[in-house]
């Protein structure tokens, strides 16, 4: 059975905490981006992409790559995210899952993206605007 991915949540935000209720875990996305705004542009600014990722299989590992793309179609850093086989008996689930992105360098303002891939296949992009704080375009 071939796999048929999917990300039915995607967010940008300054970091995210995994909590605690008894049994239960949750995770707790802190003060959501809708732009990205470094001090300057070009300039370094940190940041998390969290996600749910569905339409795995147990018993699978997989390695998903995460790009950030500057406007001029250039990936300025890359990440892999690896998913451990699950061992319970679920034919497809999902999961929670972020990458921080460190002091990323961002050269230029403009309309970034975050892409998903498996493989050659994108599974999705996410953009967001970068914008120097304070020069409201």
């Amino acid at each position: 059975m071939k796999e048929n991915f999917y990300i039915p949540s995607f967010s940008y935000c300054r970091k995210i905490k995994v909590q605690a209720n008894g049994k239960e875990k949750f995770v707790d996305v802190s003060t959501p981006y809708t732009a990205l705004t470094p001090v300057a542009v070009p300039g370094n600014f940190s940041f998390v992409v969290a996600f749910t990722l569905g339409g795995l299989f147990a018993g699978k590992d997989y390695n998903f790559n995460i790009l950030f793309v500057d406007p001029n179609g250039k990936a300025i850093t890359e990440s892999t995210l690896t998913v451990a086989p699950l061992k319970k008996n679920f034919s497809n689930y999902a999961i929670q899952a972020s990458v921080d992105f460190v002091n990323a360098v961002l050269p230029v303002e403009g309309i970034y993206k975050t892409v998903v891939k498996f493989g050659s296949d994108i599974l999705g992009e996410f953009s967001i605007l970068v914008q120097a704080r304070g020069t409201g375009k």
